[in-house]
């Protein structure tokens, strides 16, 4: 038999031999044995791999690995391993058979070629194919929900690539194409950097921005995200108002209630809001359009509240209501002191009116807004009338008397003010004139008419009744004056020219008098001597 080694490469080989008789050891022939040694059988096998990340690359098991030889799995210190050619440049076959994906390979399907060939026969060979699935990384757009944004100044919310990942980790954005989407509301706009851009003066909301990201590295990597954007309004703060004193009889206006009412933390403008006036707890209040309360004349002072609510027109439910307090004060009233006189006390009279030198609001007072309120009179004799003019009475005693008075404002009633009008009531003049009777026979005596025939009080002859007559001192004792003013001549005076002196007093005020003197001719009787 002839042993073939292990390890024999293949071919055809001859192998001689003698055999020789050994009864007749010369006897002998000689042959030539021919072996055929073959290569065992080698096959590659074709392998399937994947999906490998494309995104971080990696390796696959080595090709090696199914293919045989001699039906049994090759052993890769017994072949030489010759890659062909990858269907795209970043995969590579190594020499251990393992093939590497490198980073940053696009997603497909390639094929990898490559042969194996016995060392021992190298002429022993079989060609297969690798084929390797690249798959994408995981691409995740992650919904956004931001915090919210003044939509009065508007702003920008941080970027939407901020949460989204790529192969499990942040988003680079360079690695990635932002494809903005629609937004539910215009005023918001999709910046290249995944920021969103809120307009100022964009109304509150709740507003939406679908976005979509791509693979640079995959265009059909793709995943869509919605981005929601909370609007919100400006905070609206109407402050409470206290106005006043405002006049309330000539009335007038208040500064505007959105002087300082604020929008964003700034003074509002009129042309932002829409201001709703409430009700004034009087009617003669009333709001204006821009914001100034009109006090209308005539309004009784007090202190008055007006609600009143300001609304954004950016946004209408957004609103606030305050309180305007209006205080209305009465205008100044005065009674000025008066004098009046001096008044005839005798037959009496009327004083002008106390109101004429009073005022309401700087200006004269008219009798139809205010109500005049008599005092007491110092002397009952003076009545104080309606219309404010003093009565004095007929018969009235001379002196000065003082009358109180108060007047108040009708629309304010207890705007009041209180003066003294001061009356002189004078005595009537008293005039005793001097007499001279007719001439009075001594001899039988006689009367002289009154003394007070042709005397006066206040211009009229005196009336016996109202005056006190006292007798003076006649220059004679024959003559005496009698209480209703006549002289009585006692018979036996001597004829002569006498004078006697008198006083009248007018009773109602006895200080007031005058002195006359009464000349009184006495002559003698005839005497006849026949």
């Amino acid at each position: 038999t002839i042993t073939v080694a292990p390890q024999t490469p293949a071919g055809t080989y001859t192998y001689t031999y003698t055999i020789c008789e050994k009864l007749n050891p010369n006897n002998c022939d000689t042959a030539t044995a021919t072996v055929v040694v073959t290569a065992a059988k080698i096959d590659a096998v074709d392998d399937n791999y994947g999906p490998i990340n494309g995104y971080v690359g990696g390796n696959t098991p080595s090709v090696l690995t199914n293919d045989t030889l001699n039906g049994q799995p090759v052993k890769p210190s017994e072949v030489n391993l010759t890659p062909g050619t990858s269907s795209n440049p970043g995969l590579t076959m190594n020499p251990d058979g393992t093939i590497t994906v490198a980073p940053q390979t696009p997603a497909g399907t390639y094929t990898y070629t490559y042969t194996i060939c016995e060392k021992l026969n190298p002429n022993n060979c079989d060609t297969a194919t690798a084929t390797v699935v690249v798959e994408a990384a995981k691409i995740d757009a992650v919904d956004d929900t931001s915090a919210p944004i003044n939509g009065y100044v508007g702003g920008n919310t941080p970027s939407v690539l901020t949460n989204d990942t790529l192969n499990g980790q942040p988003v680079n954005p360079s690695q990635v194409t932002l494809t903005p989407g629609t937004s539910s509301n215009p005023g918001l706009t999709m910046n290249p950097d995944g920021t969103i851009t809120v307009a100022p003066q964009t109304p509150a909301g709740t507003y939406t921005y679908t976005y979509t990201i791509c693979e640079k590295l995959n265009p059909n990597n793709c995943d869509t995200a919605t981005a929601t954007v909370v609007v919100e309004a400006a905070k609206i703060d109407a402050v409470d108002d206290n106005y006043g004193p405002i006049n309330g009889y000539v009335g007038g206006n208040t500064p505007s209630v959105l002087t300082n009412d604020t929008l964003n933390g700034q003074p509002v403008k009129p042309s932002e809001v829409n201001l709703t006036p409430g009700t004034s707890s009087n009617p003669g209040l009333t709001m204006n359009s821009d914001g100034t309360i009109t006090v209308a004349p005539q309004t009784p002072a007090g202190t008055y509240t007006y609600t009143y609510t300001i609304c954004e027109k950016l946004n209408p439910n957004n609103c606030d209501t305050a309180t305007a307090t209006v205080v209305v004060e009465a205008a100044k009233i005065d009674a000025v002191d008066d004098n009046y006189g001096p008044i005839n006390g005798y037959v009496g009279g009327n004083t002008p009116s106390v109101l004429t030198n009073d005022t309401l609001n700087g200006q004269p007072v008219k009798p139809s807004e205010v109500n005049l309120t008599p005092g007491t009179s110092s002397n009952p004799g003076l009545t104080m009338n309606s219309d404010g003019t003093i009565t004095v009475a007929p018969q009235t005693p001379a002196g000065t008397y003082t009358y109180t008075y108060t007047i108040c404002e009708k629309l304010n009633p207890n705007n009041c003010d209180t003066a003294t009008a001061t009356v002189v009531v004078e005595a009537a003049k008293i005039d005793a004139v001097d007499d001279t009777s007719a001439p009075i026979n001594g001899y039988v005596g006689g009367n002289t008419p009154s003394v007070l025939t042709n005397d006066t009080l206040n211009g009229q002859p005196v009336k016996p009744s109202e005056v006190n007559l006292t007798p003076g001192t006649s220059s004679n004792p024959g003559l005496t004056m009698n209480s209703d003013g006549t002289i009585t001549v006692a018979p036996q005076t001597p004829a002569g020219t006498y004078t006697y002196t008198y006083t009248i007093c007018e009773k109602l005020n006895p200080n007031n008098c005058d002195t006359a003197t009464a000349t009184v001719v006495v002559e003698a009787a005839k005497i006849d001597a026949v």
